[in-house]
């Protein structure tokens, strides 16, 4: 049985904003802003990948299986990073007034 195919509509934008990085990042480093063929990317030699809701993308410079994998692991990284250690609370005592000391 195959795995239910996840298309960018399914995603928050907060999540699909946050691929986009995770991937433009993982490009970079797989060297696909070398092969792509927008001229954008070869010339920064970044990527320039938008994700958009409503359409299904693939990055031109042809991102290895391993840079794909890069890509999810970091987005895993930062999920259980924020679910494991939520923020701290507000403190509890005010900020001394820092103008005093002048």
């Amino acid at each position: 049985m195959n795995a239910p195919t996840l298309h960018p509509r399914d995603l928050p934008p907060e999540i699909l904003s946050a691929l986009e990085e995770a991937l433009k990042i993982t490009a970079w480093r797989d060297g696909a802003p070398k092969r792509c063929p927008r001229r954008a990317c070869r010339r920064d030699g970044a990527c320039h990948l938008k994700l958009d809701a409503n359409v299904a993308h693939d990055c031109g410079g042809h991102l290895s299986a391993r840079a794909e994998c890069n890509a999810v692991d970091m987005l895993t990284f930062i999920h259980r990073l924020a679910t494991r250690n939520p923020p701290n609370p507000a403190p509890d005592f005010e900020l001394p007034d820092f103008n005093a000391f002048d």
